[in-house]
């Protein structure tokens, strides 16, 4: 299932949100074919959403330490999620035995690699 987004022109021409830079990226990725599954196009999305979730939170003065820890770690997944090619490699990278990426999810102990 899918929408094709090239019939949406506007999409690719709006400024003034960082949404529009995400479909003008996504667009750039699947060649504007929508029919065809862009793995990267997922991880897109997750740096869009972690960027309004990160930006939402500005406001906030203080922040204790679970919501400080929580943001923290927002803030590892938005710096690194575009070096990853689809949402499985992201996966992998946070969850797996070398978790080198995100050294605050590896210190938070949120998830544990099998040994």
């Amino acid at each position: 299932m899918y929408y094709d987004l090239s019939q949406d022109e506007e999409l690719f021409q709006g400024e003034g949100d960082y949404q529009f830079e995400m479909y003008r990226m996504m667009r750039s990725q699947c060649g504007n074919n929508w029919q065809n599954f862009t793995p990267k196009n997922n991880v897109v999305w997750i740096h869009y959403l972690t960027e309004k979730a990160l930006n939402a939170s500005k406001g906030y003065r203080y922040l204790r330490a679970p919501r400080q820890s929580a943001f923290d770690l927002l803030q590892e997944l938005e710096s690194s999620v575009l070096a990853f090619d689809s949402c499985y490699e992201l996966v992998q990278a946070m969850c797996g035995p070398q978790t080198a990426q995100f050294p605050l999810l590896r210190k938070s102990k949120l998830i544990r690699a099998k040994k």
